[in-house]
């Protein structure tokens, strides 16, 4: 049968399998939803999905002690020898290999089928290694603990009562083992399983997706080893189960306790440490293909341009300003002499992958030397200034696409977009991104674009079961602006200005999916009847939403399984309206969900001047949003909209987002080049990677970004100093201090994390300091460095003994500059007028930070109400010390 198409009448849903209709409107609940248990519905996301993993979790520890314990029951009664212990039946090696062969194939298959449900654990061991690593939350982890324990004893029971004799399942100590021997060998072997679960399951890499034939045969060498010994528990559940049915427990039994915890324990002290080391680092690309360098025909990586005046089977428009012509580009495949790469789908609600289909119809094959896997960022924007910015970022991996004979891209494309099927079968190429705004702010942009056209558009009152007349009352619609015209007719648009960007959708280059299009109607953009200002106004409506359509299952889940490997989601929102109570709950669900991972939020905040108390109430939601997001994201970068100075060859229209979004665009964009990068560049960084620099004790999770920005031809005019090129003269700063001559970083042009006025910001252990740098993360895009003294900065930061500085660096460079769209406002200002520019982009972990977050928590205990206020204070205090503690500067010293 097949689960996606139930039987008629069938009444319960198979969770997490759902394939989505590609011609369902993204707004329109599909039929699965009626088909779940009726007061499954009612219930809070978070209660539903903890019901829903426990009963995984339950039944498959049931099934894979059924199957293993009921073939170690068979090979100890064979010999008609009934009341023989495991550990004796061990001594026949016939008997072991049987036993040993039974957990490992009952483990493996179960683990297969039940790793999308719960993960498929089945041993509180297994369970507390998961919860220390942070691949699982402890709230999550101690209720499949209690099924675990529940499902061994239900297995006992059950082949005691079905198979005849005597229950010989129990582990015992045997061979002449003392206790001591036994507990330290229950330690190592479950240590050897536990390591082999958190390797192949929790860390991603090309053989995810069959993790459980891997650890199947873990656990079958352990037994090979175990069974004669200690009766090969590695497990409490298993132990425990039999024993309570034969209502027998050694004075030993508390090895089968201690034994597997230890294990467990040493398993995650020796994966965090290798994880600290950053063990990628010492045998690389051994998660790739095996090539080191991705191998497809000419047509497959270039996109021509087409003289089509349609969208169908387009991805975008390619601006004749990048030297393309006027007109949408095909994903042309009419030509190519082989297949594009299929993708393989990952069931993102586990750590293992399957075989499956995108929600566009997109089959999605294996992963061999023909079909290597392709790793994926997924990016979500939350509110008007994100999705300003985010209209910039993908009109510039737009401009990345290369044609014809043109050298191929650095860029990855697949990485950030994702192939489909148009309405009229066409393959498509459209950002892997979800879009997030209220009633109002979308502009001209529809769901339904020339890529996806509807086919059965009737008349909805035609649709509805009302048998009446009907008066329609239609608003009338928004007139296309010139830009956008101008793009969809081939021709050269005109310049834009603040005037005529009236929506962030004026100046997008790109056709979305649909269901990348999420317009939340319960509030109207700009509303002085219902503003979208307090915190708590975010968390509400997302607890409605959620409750009403659950948002992950409905928008989310389509993208992420139909990524190869989840690289990293990327996460830009306000955090100082109602947005950040929105986005922070949003993500919470998503960590509750996914356990661990990349999750990198951009939060953004409105600097520029406004009134006293607009000005408390952004503050206060500030502080919300700072103490909400560090729990759910691995990284928190801060941004404010306008900086409170500029160098001479930057100027912003304070009041026009279009202005002030594209300098944040061009930072996020920069920093985080890197993880878009074709893995043969040198310049190619993961998200893991960078926060392994960034926050490697993972506690410093909130950063702050700061670029500088010059011609390109300067650098190389530039004479270099150390290998590095100072264009400082150049931008107008200068520095006339001795220190010029040292080889050491200096500041960046332009600061785009948010000021506090210094009445509110605190000065504690930075008395007439430089702020301490804990970390600090730069891309350089041009020739700022030479790549030998790169190279040396980096090998120097990763020799943590041959390195003077306790400070984490990495520099990632590379030749591919940041262009300036006809989209762009022009912002940058250099005597050559360049096309495209150099951009330095850094970010960093600093005793300033802390002192920031002390000033936001100052107006929070002013603010926020006093049920709120102790909670929200003391974590906000205690992410304040993250950034004192451990670090101590000079006048501190002496003044203790």
């Amino acid at each position: 049968m097949n689960i996606n198409n139930p039987l008629p009448g069938a009444a319960v849903a198979i969770p997490f399998t759902r394939a989505a209709d590609p011609n369902q409107r993204g707004d329109v609940v599909n039929d699965d939803a009626a088909m779940r248990i009726p007061f499954a519905r009612r219930l809070p996301n978070n209660l539903r999905n903890h019901l829903v993993a426990m009963s995984g979790e339950y039944v498959g520890t049931v099934l894979f002690l059924f199957f293993a314990l009921g073939g170690t029951q068979v090979a100890n009664n064979i010999p008609s020898s009934a009341g023989r212990t495991v550990a004796e039946a061990g001594s026949n090696p016939q008997q072991l290999q049987y036993i040993a062969l039974c957990f490992g194939f009952s483990l493996a298959v179960n683990a297969w089928v039940f790793f999308r449900i719960s993960g498929g654990l089945f041993n509180p061991a297994v369970t507390l290694g998961m919860c220390l690593i942070g691949a699982l939350p402890w709230f999550r982890g101690v209720l499949l603990f209690l099924v675990q324990i529940l499902g061994g004893m239900t297995a006992a029971a059950l082949i005691a009562a079905m198979l005849p004799g005597e229950l010989s399942v129990q582990t015992t100590l045997g061979g002449g083992t003392s206790v001591a021997q036994g507990l330290f060998l229950e330690m190592f072997l479950t240590a050897e399983l536990v390591f082999t679960i958190f390797m192949l399951a929790a860390e991603k890499h090309k053989s995810t997706f069959i993790a459980p034939v891997g650890i199947g045969l873990s656990l079958f060498v352990a037994e090979l080893v175990g069974v004669y010994f200690t009766g090969g528990s590695l497990n409490p559940a298993r132990s425990f189960g039999p024993a309570l049915v034969n209502r027998n427990f050694h004075g030993y039994h508390w090895i089968y306790w201690l034994g597997p915890m230890l294990g467990a324990c040493l398993a995650a002290g020796f994966y965090k440490f290798i994880k600290a080391l950053e063990y990628e680092t010492a045998n690389p690309d051994q998660d790739g293909d095996g090539r080191p360098i991705e191998h497809h025909s000419e047509d497959e990586k270039t996109l021509r341009p087409s003289s089509h005046s349609n969208a169908t089977g387009f991805a975008g428009r390619g601006p004749q300003a990048e030297n393309h012509s006027y007109g949408d580009f095909a994903r042309n495949t009419a030509a190519t002499t082989s297949p594009r790469p299929a993708y393989t789908t990952q069931v993102s609600m586990a750590a293992m992958q399957s075989p499956g289909m995108s929600f566009d119809g997109v089959t999605h094959g294996g992963d061999d030397e023909n079909n290597p896997q392709v790793i994926s960022n997924l990016e979500g924007a939350f509110g008007q200034q994100a999705n300003y910015i985010g209209t910039h970022y993908w009109n510039t991996q737009e401009s990345y696409f290369t044609y014809g004979a043109e050298e191929e891209s650095p860029v990855d494309h697949d990485i950030s977009f994702r192939p489909g099927i148009g309405a009229d079968g066409a393959e498509t190429f459209t950002p892997r991104t979800l879009i997030y705004d209220l009633k109002g702010a979308f502009g001209t942009l529809r769901r339904e674009n020339a890529l996806y056209e509807l086919q059965h558009q009737g008349n909805p009152a035609q649709q509805s079961q009302w048998g009446g007349n009907t008066i329609p009352l239609n608003l009338p619609p928004i007139a296309p602006s010139s830009y956008q015209q101008a793009l969809d007719q081939g021709l050269t648009p005109p310049t834009l200005s603040t005037e005529t960007v009236r929506f962030w959708s004026d100046y997008n280059h790109l056709f979305y999916h649909p269901k990348s299009i999420v317009q939340l109607n319960e509030y109207e953009l700009n509303s002085d009847l219902m503003p979208f200002e307090q915190w708590s106004k975010g968390e509400e409506l997302f607890a409605n939403l959620d409750r009403e359509h659950d948002l992950l299952d409905r928008d989310l889940r389509p993208f992420l399984e139909e990524c190869d490997q989840l690289q990293g989601i990327q996460v830009l929102s306000g955090i100082d309206d109602a947005w950040g109570g929105f986005a922070s709950k949003y993500l919470e669900r998503v960590a509750d969900e996914l356990g661990k991972g990349s999750r990198w939020v951009f939060g953004l905040q409105d600097t520029q001047r406004t009134t006293r108390d607009r000005y408390a109430l952004q503050l206060a939601n500030v502080a919300q949003s700072l103490h909400s997001i560090d729990t759910s994201a691995s990284m928190h970068i801060p941004l404010g909209s306008v900086p409170t100075t500029l160098p001479v060859y930057v100027t912003l229209d304070n009041a026009s987002r279009w202005s002030t979004s594209a300098l944040q665009a061009a930072g996020i964009e920069s920093l985080t080049l890197p993880t878009r990068l074709r893995r043969n560049q040198a310049a190619y960084a993961s998200f893991d990677s960078l926060e392994a620099t960034l926050n490697g004790d993972g506690k410093r999770r909130i950063a702050a970004c700061s670029l500088s920005i010059t011609d390109a031809a300067v650098l190389e005019e530039q004479p270099t100093t150390n290998g590095t090129s100072d264009v400082r003269m150049t931008n107008g700063h200068s520095h006339n201090d001795d220190e010029d001559f040292e080889p050491k970083e200096k500041g960046l042009d332009v600061d785009l994390f948010p000021t506090l006025p210094h009445t509110l910001t605190s000065t504690r252990g930075q008395r007439s300091q430089r702020p301490h740098t804990f970390s600090k993360i730069t891309t350089l895009r041009g020739a700022w460095k030479s790549p030998s003294s790169i190279h040396q900065s980096n090998e120097i930061a990763r020799d943590r003994f041959a390195s003077s500085s306790d400070v984490r660096t990495s520099i990632h460079q590379s030749p591919l500059l940041f262009p300036i769209l006809s989209s762009s406002p022009q912002i940058f200002h250099f005597a050559a007028r360049p096309s495209k520019v150099a951009i330095q982009a850094s970010m960093a972990t600093s005793t300033a930070i802390g002192g920031h977050i002390r000033g936001v928590e100052g107006v929070a205990r002013r603010m926020v109400g006093l049920e709120e206020r102790e909670a929200l204070c003391d974590g906000l205090a205690a992410l304040a010390d993250e950034y004192e503690d451990g670090w101590l500067s000079e006048n501190d010293s002496e003044d203790e």
